[in-house]
């Protein structure tokens, strides 16, 4: 997402301490960007922005433009913003793949602010089979996007 500003709007100066708490709260799942449209006129032109702060969300996935943009009209909080990237994330972008745990080392995967890790064990593939722990694996993604953000 980015959101095009004015060093001088007030709703602009009220909203980045959100956005940028969003934007942390989003490492690693999603990219923020902040564009002051004073300076980039031909970004804000080219992007129709006609008020600040304008706030693009842009689509993920396979084939998809800067053109596929999508105007936010949702809630300036940051639970409301990480929760619009989630939710598009989960329509059109990649899904994260859900890591698998060997040993120490990978735990550091859960090191950082804002984690949760859920640890699951799943049964050896040589006593179920690749398709069964797919499907579980498939239920633990459900799962999280359920619960998150």
């Amino acid at each position: 997402g980015v959101v095009f500003i004015a060093p001088w709007c007030g709703h602009c100066k009220q909203l980045l301490p959100e956005w940028h708490e969003a934007a942390r709260l989003l490492e690693g799942e999603a990219y923020l960007g902040v564009v002051d449209a004073t300076v980039e006129n031909g970004l804000a032109s080219r992007y129709q922005v006609k008020g600040y702060p304008t706030i693009k969300i842009f689509p993920g996935g396979k084939d998809k433009k800067p053109s596929d943009a999508i105007d936010y009209e949702g809630g300036r909080t940051k639970e409301d913003i990480v929760r619009a990237i989630l939710k598009e994330i989960d329509t059109s972008g990649v899904p994260k793949e859900i890591p698998e745990f060997t040993g120490r080392e990978s735990m550091k995967q859960c090191e950082g602010a804002n984690k949760i890790c859920l640890l699951a064990a799943l049964p050896p593939i040589h006593d179920s089979s690749a398709e069964k722990r797919n499907q579980y694996r498939d239920i633990l993604t459900k799962i999280s996007k359920k619960y998150r953000g």
